[in-house]
């Protein structure tokens, strides 16, 4: 099922261009063509997974690639079936080495602030990608565009090695949970994990890339009993009159980035190697982590646009390709703050 080439193997998700309007560019290598212009993503759109064979742990324009740091050499290949815009890609199901060639064609942000990723397979650009995706509905405007990019596989929202979380039977560390454990769900009581998944970030890795480094909430930060460490993109509940307001819910879930402020709520800065966990569920759940209310891990969010998990393969021949596409369209559990949004609800909170 896997083919014959013996690398890691990544996944990523794209919003694919049939749910983009009007049409983008299949063309422009460098971006130069949509700035300024506005597109409306569909409101029907959903993820798609793919999976990526390569050979290094950064999804790269191709010609930047190592090691051969030309486009013909790039070596970052589907590694499963998939079809995007009404196209087939990947090899047989029944196996066979990858051909297709996927790339990170260039980047743009748009005047709201947010960075997307055009991705290219054989020379072609079929999708956008991003350290978060367009959602369903939303329109933007492109401001600019910057070729020859790279972004890590694993920025994806997760727990720090030494996070308690709450079990049946009390707190309990989250490296020490295994597949089956009971764990307490805010929605539905008492459920069992189906993994727990780690991605260890050195602090080489961490000084090269600051935006893998831990978010730290003091005490008291966002109800949390004791200090908190989890990853940038990692989900907090947020509740009151603030997310009323702002959003018209009651509850919503924000990027732990999104609420470094420099005082209770700030970026680490220790230089200790990292070793993040991630709580999969066979549907998004809230827990309680440290005391606070954080999400598991939600498949539609970062494991399908993103990430480097050595238990990704076993997943997948756990529970299949489909069923990780159908995970990846699955409802998150509360509604979702983007960062542009995010950014209102700090200024309201200053």
């Amino acid at each position: 099922m896997w083919g014959a080439r013996l690398v890691p193997v990544y996944s990523i998700a794209i919003i694919e261009f049939d749910d983009v309007s009007p049409a983008f560019t299949t063309t422009d290598t460098v971006g130069g063509s949509v700035v300024g212009n506005t597109y409306t993503i569909a409101g029907g759109a959903a993820p798609i997974a793919i999976f990526v064979d390569d050979d290094d742990p950064d999804f790269d324009d191709g010609f930047i690639d190592p090691p051969g740091n030309t486009t013909a050499a790039n070596n970052q290949l589907i590694a499963e079936p998939v079809t995007i815009n009404g196209v087939a890609y990947g090899p047989p199901v029944s196996g066979g080495t990858p051909e297709d060639q996927i790339e990170l064609e260039f980047a743009f942000t748009t005047t709201d602030g947010d960075t997307y990723y055009v991705v290219r397979i054989n020379g072609a650009n079929v999708g956008l990608s991003g350290p978060t995706l367009p959602q369903a509905g939303q329109t933007f405007t492109i401001a600019s565009s910057s070729d020859a990019q790279d972004t890590p596989y694993d920025a994806i929202p997760c727990f720090v090695a030494g996070t308690r979380i709450l079990t049946p039977f009390g707190f309990a560390p989250v490296d020490g949970l295994q597949a089956g454990d009971l764990v307490v769900t805010v929605d539905d009581g008492p459920q069992p994990l189906v993994r727990n998944l780690t991605t260890s970030v050195s602090r080489a890795r961490m000084a090269a890339m600051p935006a893998l480094r831990p978010i730290v909430f003091a005490p008291g930060a966002a109800g949390n009993d004791t200090e908190m460490r989890i990853s940038p993109q990692h989900r907090v509940l947020v509740t009151g009159w603030r997310a009323e307001l702002l959003f018209g819910e009651p509850q919503v879930l924000v990027p732990a980035k999104a609420l470094v402020n420099g005082r209770n709520v700030r970026i680490s800065a220790s230089d200790r190697d990292v070793c993040y966990h991630h709580l999969l569920f066979d549907r998004h759940q809230l827990v309680i982590s440290d005391g606070a209310v954080t999400e598991s891990l939600y498949p539609g969010g970062r494991v399908a646009r993103g990430t480097r998990v050595e238990g990704l393969r076993e997943f997948a021949a756990l529970f299949g390709v489909d069923a990780m596409k159908s995970a990846s369209v699955s409802a998150p559990v509360r509604p979702m703050v983007a960062m542009r949004e995010a950014r209102a609800l700090q200024q309201t909170a200053d």
